[in-house]
């Protein structure tokens, strides 16, 4: 569990401290107020939405005299020889169920607008009608009722996202078909136990060889390795394990009383001792490149499609999962038809190629957002004193 969350951490932060030491965060994270065109119209990203965090937010907004734009109004925007002022772009990872409840009933409430990236092979369906804060305000529900929703169902449905994207305050936009990640080496970090980091869909758990790439589900195989890994449109080398060593894992975590297992002090030191008797010869071997390509390419193509057809309308923007990107990825997203990539806060050397038109965007934490210009403006050593506080705290996927 630390390695996981360790790394996650890195995954995240290591962007924003890459954008820090090259110049790329803008200059009112700082107090300055260049006249810059690239960072008049600031991207934030959002994950899970804390409501009364998102409520002061917006009140920022409203009191500063701040206006959102959509996906195609951002876009003109930075096409104009005028740069919009007093503007931001307010961006939502994942869709997951606290934005139905909580961000989408504050949005209409404050009269702003979001982008809504869906990972459109986990989008849950059902007729279900899940309650938000709208119904709070109504006083049909108290609110403490609305939390029950995230035990029930962590993500957004397609009836859902439809209605949000039909009140015209949402923008659903494409964070890829299954949010994966991928093994890189025959290097063990962990194996899946019980309460092996948990996260929507379990899209922590790196592709196995077992798994098919276009199908977004994880099994929790009790005792199968997890080995060093990395976002799959990271586009880095893809290791394939043996099947039968997962196997053999498996069936003695299974032999040995299954979850009970895990209730063993030695339940780890078991199972790395069966592992270390493998040869390192038949761990397994290493994907060709062309596989990956394949893969990457219906990672971005097949969840465009689905999108557009479930919610009836065009999709052009992709946001990439936990900020990974490559050249090779960029070029195989413009080829599936998008038109604009979200980024997190950097934009490293190999994304910066003029090869293609597509649009490459910058995107800041949600924890810069009261260091925007304004009456109330906080400092930037208050951001990171906080996120410091922050840094041992359990963190969700991006």
């Amino acid at each position: 569990m630390r390695y996981q969350r360790l790394q996650r951490a890195l995954e995240k932060n290591s962007d924003e401290m890459y954008a820090l030491f090259t110049g790329q965060l803008p200059s009112f994270v700082f107090g300055a107020h260049r006249r810059s065109a690239a960072f008049q119209v600031p991207v934030f990203v959002f994950h899970d939405v804390r409501p009364d965090t998102f409520a002061a937010q917006l009140q920022y907004l409203r009191d500063n005299d701040y206006t959102t734009l959509s996906a195609d109004e951002w876009e003109k925007v930075t096409n104009s020889a005028q740069p919009r002022q007093r503007a931001v772009v307010l961006t939502f990872d994942d869709a997951t169920w606290t934005f139905w409840t909580y961000a989408f009933p504050l949005l209409k409430k404050y009269g702003y607008s979001a982008i809504v990236f869906a990972v459109a092979g986990l989008v849950p369906d059902g007729a279900r009608v899940y309650l938000n804060l709208d119904d709070v305000w109504e006083g049909r529900v108290a609110a403490e009722a609305l939390q029950e929703r995230g035990q029930q169902q962590e993500l957004c449905t397609w009836r859902e996202l439809l209605t949000m994207q039909n009140s015209g305050v949402v923008d659903v936009q494409c964070h890829s078909l299954t949010h994966a990640r991928v093994p890189i080496c025959p290097q063990v970090v962990d194996f899946l136990r019980p309460d092996f980091d948990p996260a929507f869909a379990n899209v922590n758990i790196p592709l196995s060889s077992l798994d098919i790439p276009t199908r977004p589900e994880r099994p929790l195989r009790l005792g199968a390795p997890v080995f060093a890994s990395t976002p799959l449109l990271g586009c880095q080398t893809w290791f394939r394990e043996a099947p039968n060593v997962a196997e053999t894992l498996v069936h003695y975590v299974a032999e040995k009383g299954g979850t009970a297992f895990f209730q063993r002090p030695s339940w780890r030191k078991e199972l790395l001792t069966l592992f270390r008797s493998w040869p390192k010869e038949k761990l397994g071997d290493f994907r060709p490149a062309s596989f990956r390509r394949a893969a990457i390419r219906d990672e971005l193509s097949y969840s465009r499609r689905i999108l557009e057809k479930r919610l009836n309308k065009s999709v052009q923007h992709f946001c990439y999962p936990w900020y990974a990107s490559s050249l090779e990825t960029d070029h195989l997203a413009h080829e599936a038809g998008y038109r604009v990539l979200y980024y997190g806060p950097a934009l490293r050397r190999s994304a910066q190629s003029p090869r293609t038109t597509i649009k490459r965007i910058r995107r800041l934490p949600e924890e810069y957002f009261f260091c925007l210009p304004g009456e109330g403006r906080r400092s930037l050593w208050s951001v990171w004193r906080q996120r410091l506080r922050n840094f041992s705290k359990p963190t969700r996927s991006l």
